[in-house]
């Protein structure tokens, strides 16, 4: 009797280097992301699936997969026959590769809000420098006052955006308390400083607050998608691991997990773009 062999991963397919294909396959996953949607939003929270794999990775297999059953007449023929006795879902293939790339279009969207924490570089930039600006008139002027310099000590701790926004307002604040004092600098004080550091605080606070709210948003979404890949995927594969039983093709139809586990990149390496059709 022969023993059957341990599946192994097959390899990652390609991806896309061109700009404009790059585009157009992300045209296409944001559009499978709309058609799964609903139903990924609909799914209870005790049902979702433990994600503890890289989502693109995941998906990137998943579609290898998909595209290797599709360039085969002989296995789409009986993934067919298969659907044909009504114990097997038809729509497995189609729905592996809807989640697949959708699974690593919410991905893709996660990190890029993961990134805009930092507000644009024009903003940062001059709210920085309005800081420093605002923070050394006030040094200097009002130097002898006790509670200012704490204030002012305390200001300078700050370092990252949304110390940014919370120094500007309270410098914001003491040119406004001490507007009689800090007027009679007439070479380094700004009448509007205080209204523009407000502004600023305003705009970085915003800007701050949507990036959150949108990732907190895509990372929800990882989970649900993966959800639906899995099931869809493992339709896949049961069909495929039953069509290729024991022979040197059944490797095509790896566990999503294990696979993905094995080919997950190096921290710090920049994610893949769309993997190309």
């Amino acid at each position: 009797m022969n023993t059957p062999k341990k599946p192994t991963p097959a390899p990652a397919p390609k991806l896309s280097t061109s700009s404009r294909e790059a585009n157009t396959e992300m045209a296409a996953f944001e559009q499978a992301y709309k058609r799964i949607e609903e139903r990924a939003k609909a799914l209870e929270k005790n049902a979702l699936l433990l994600l503890n794999v890289d989502l693109q990775v995941a998906s990137t297999i998943a579609l290898g997969v998909v595209r290797h059953v599709r360039g085969n007449k002989r296995l789409l023929a009986g993934f067919k026959k298969l659907a044909e006795t009504r114990l097997f879902p038809a729509a497995c293939l189609k729905d592996t590769e809807d989640a697949a790339r959708a699974a690593w279009y919410v991905r893709h969207q996660f990190l890029l809000f993961t990134n805009l924490d930092q507000p644009p570089g024009e903003l940062a930039r001059e709210g920085f420098a309005l800081r420093a600006r605002m923070l050394r008139v006030i040094e200097y002027n009002l130097e002898d006052d006790a509670d200012i310099a704490a204030k002012v000590a305390m200001i300078r701790q700050g370092g990252g955006y949304l110390d940014l926004a919370n120094d500007l307002v309270a410098v914001a604040e003491i040119y406004k308390a001490r507007k009689k004092e800090l007027a009679l600098d007439r070479k380094h004080y700004l009448p509007k400083d205080s209204e523009t550091a407000e502004v600023l605080a305003s705009r970085l606070i915003a800007h701050l607050g949507t990036a959150e709210r949108k990732k907190t948003d895509w990372s929800e979404m990882q989970g649900r998608c993966w959800t639906l890949l899995q099931h869809a995927y493992e339709q896949l594969r049961r069909g495929g691991i039953f069509l290729t039983w024991n022979t040197e093709e059944e490797r095509h139809f790896p566990s999503l997990v294990a696979a993905s586990r094995s080919q997950t990149p190096s921290a710090g390496k920049p994610q893949p773009s769309p993997p190309s059709e």
